[in-house]
């Protein structure tokens, strides 16, 4: 058994149908706001998360790496009064030498 639409069992308080009480001036304002929401998660995705922000970002985080990570380089013609090896700039570096993180810096350079 089913009710109609208008009747008492399935439309009370003014509503029209099950669950359906909103007017329409409430309803298109939700859908309103829905699509500015949807557009500013959209614009801080494209701007922030894969665009300037973030290149910023990323080109601060490769800084840091290159002073962070430098790689020492070892010669088999170095004086036998100096055992540790000293730190060098990457581009000194052959690519075994290197970290992962370096490498990339390296071809991202050239």
């Amino acid at each position: 058994n089913t009710s109609a639409y208008d009747s008492p069992e399935v439309s009370q308080f003014g509503c029209e149908g099950p669950n359906n009480c909103f007017s329409w001036d409430f309803k298109l304002a939700y859908l309103g706001l829905l699509f500015v929401f949807v557009v500013l998660n959209h614009l801080f995705t494209k701007l922030v998360l894969l665009g300037v922000v973030a290149e910023k970002l990323r080109k601060m985080q490769r800084k840091d790496d290159r002073t962070l990570y430098r790689a020492p380089i070892v010669t088999s013609d170095s004086d036998d009064s100096s055992s540790d090896a000293e730190d060098s700039d990457i581009s000194d570096a052959t690519e075994g030498e290197l970290l992962p993180s370096q490498r990339e810096v390296r071809r991202s350079a050239s």
